[in-house]
C-alpha cells in the first residue's frame, strides 16, 4: 500500500511539472512530435485493420446483445472506485458519493455490476487522473500517440500510469490478504478486455470517420483534443460523438 502511495505521489509531482503549454479547445494542438506520432498512428492503424477490427466484428457477431450489454455494465462498474477517488480529488463530493453508492449496489444486487440497479451508470461519468490533473490546472503538454492505446498527451499518459497504480480495484488485487496469483496480469487483462469491448462498440463510427477524413490522423487528433477539453471543463455533452479511450 505504501509503495503504491509513493508511486502516486511521484506521478503527481511529474504531472505538476507539465504546466505549459495547456491544450485548450481554442488553441492550436501542440504536436511537436508529429512525425513520430504519425508513424505510431500508422502502426496502430495497421494493427486495427488487420487484427483488432476483425476480432471485434467476430466478438459482436458471436455474443448476443444481452451478453454484450451485461459486459458493458460490468466494465463500467469496475471503473467506479477509481472514479470515486478522482471525484474526491476534484472536489466533487456529490459525484463521488453517487459513484461509490452505485458501485456498492451494482456490485452486489446488480451481480458484479452486470446490471445497473442504481441507474445513472455512464461511460461519460467515469473519470481518472488525467481529468484530475486537468482540473487542477496542469497543462496537457505535447500531443502523443501511444502504441495500441492511441491518442493521448503527456499529462494524460502520466494520468494513465496513476490510474494503473492507484485504482482501488488493482490495489485490492495486489493485497496479499486476498491471495490472488499474478494480480498485475489479471488487472492488465481486465483493462485490455475493457478496451477491446469499447473498440467493438465503435466499428461503424471509426469506419465512417476513416472513410470520410481527408487526413485521418489530424481528424482523430482534433476530436481527441476537443473531447479532453470538454471533459475537463465539464461540457462533455458538447463534444464530438466519438469517445476517447482513457
Amino acid at each position: 500500500m505504501m509503495k503504491t502511495i509513493k508511486r502516486l505521489l511521484t506521478v503527481a509531482v511529474l504531472a505538476t511539472a507539465l504546466t505549459a503549454p495547456a491544450m485548450a479547445a481554442s488553441e492550436e494542438i501542440w504536436d511537436p512530435l508529429e512525425p513520430v506520432n504519425r508513424y505510431v498512428f500508422a502502426f496502430n492503424e495497421g494493427m486495427d485493420v488487420v487484427f483488432i477490427r476483425p476480432l471485434a466484428e467476430i466478438y459482436r457477431f458471436i455474443l448476443p446483445d444481452f451478453v454484450l450489454d451485461r459486459l458493458e455494465h460490468a466494465f463500467i462498474n469496475i471503473r467506479e472506485p477509481l472514479a470515486t477517488v478522482n471525484y474526491v480529488l476534484q472536489g466533487d463530493l456529490d459525484e463521488a458519493s453517487d459513484s461509490l453508492l452505485r458501485f456498492v449496489v451494482n456490485s452486489t444486487v446488480g451481480l458484479a455490476g452486470m446490471f445497473d440497479v442504481m441507474g445513472g451508470q455512464s461511460e461519460d461519468k467515469l473519470t481518472g487522473f488525467g481529468d484530475t490533473f486537468g482540473v487542477w490546472g496542469v497543462g496537457s503538454g505535447p500531443y502523443l500517440v501511444l502504441p495500441l492505446i492511441g491518442p493521448s498527451s503527456l499529462r494524460d499518459t502520466v494520468g494513465l500510469a496513476a490510474d494503473y497504480y492507484a485504482d482501488p480495484v488493482g490495489i485490492a488485487l495486489r493485497d496479499d490478504t486476498f491471495g490472488v496469483d499474478h494480480p498485475d496480469t489479471i488487472y492488465t487483462g481486465i483493462q485490455l478486455a475493457r478496451g477491446f469491448d469499447a473498440r467493438s462498440r465503435l466499428i461503424k463510427q471509426v469506419d465512417d470517420l476513416r472513410r470520410n477524413s481527408l487526413d485521418f490522423y489530424a481528424t482523430v487528433r482534433s476530436i481527441y483534443a476537443q473531447r479532453r477539453a470538454a471533459k475537463i471543463n465539464g461540457t462533455s455533452g458538447d463534444a464530438p460523438e466519438i469517445p476517447d479511450y482513457n
